[in-house]
């Protein structure tokens, strides 16, 4: 593994952070910063001069988790990282973006890098997926089931056609090194739902911002 690599897996993909994430990175900090034991505020003087220092690192590797779409939504790191012994330790999970938590994006994020360090060869590209692919509708079907929903509650949008013909991954490679999904589509769908409806304050204000479609 090395500094410029990305990690792909199968909701979110690690990306080694850069200039850009600096922003996001003092903001997450000083969000959750009681959780730390510096818990003194991230200044933006002091967040630069820290990739400054961290660039020319090589036993210190710190990634940005970001969407599939490419939206940054927290980070993680691997340090003390010994190439010859191959050895690291694995840590500074954060997941920043307060409307991302509690979506399974670290656990996928801590599997995706975990396995890649044990098991992959260097340099390689691995896909990190299931064994249940189905369409948008099918998915938007299922989704409306488990909230007593019917077609009705769709809205069909014609700015994305040919976008959405299918969202799939090849993962041959991954199966080959021992990789097994660890939760069916209709566990993991079935959990999701049951969360939603058990924590109402996560997504409520939704209803009211700009950018939600009102039913």
């Amino acid at each position: 593994m090395t500094r410029h690599e990305t990690i792909r897996g199968a909701r979110t993909r690690l990306r080694p952070v850069s200039a850009r994430d600096l922003d996001d990175l003092a903001a997450w900090r000083n969000r959750h910063r009681a959780c730390f034991v510096d818990s003194s505020p991230v200044t933006a003087e002091g967040q630069a001069a820290w990739h400054a220092s961290h660039r020319g690192r090589d036993d210190d590797l710190m990634y940005v988790i970001e969407t599939l779409e490419g939206r940054p939504v927290g980070c993680v790191a691997l340090y003390h990282l010994d190439r010859a012994a191959g050895t690291a330790e694995f840590g500074r999970l954060m997941i920043g973006s307060t409307e991302d938590q509690h979506r399974g994006y670290a656990e996928d994020a801590c599997r995706a890098l975990l396995l890649v360090l044990e098991k992959g060869r260097a340099g390689e590209i691995y896909n990190i997926g299931a064994h249940h692919e189905m369409s948008n509708l099918e998915l938007t079907h299922a989704i409306l089931g488990h909230f007593n929903k019917g077609a009705e509650m769709i809205r069909y949008v014609t700015d994305r056609l040919g976008h959405d013909l299918r969202y799939a991954v090849n993962f041959n490679k991954l199966k080959k090194l021992g990789f097994k999904t660890r939760w069916s589509f209709a566990k993991g769908l079935a959990a999701t739902a049951k969360w939603y409806r058990e924590n109402p304050e996560w997504w409520k204000s939704l209803k009211h911002d700009k950018y939600t479609v009102k039913s």
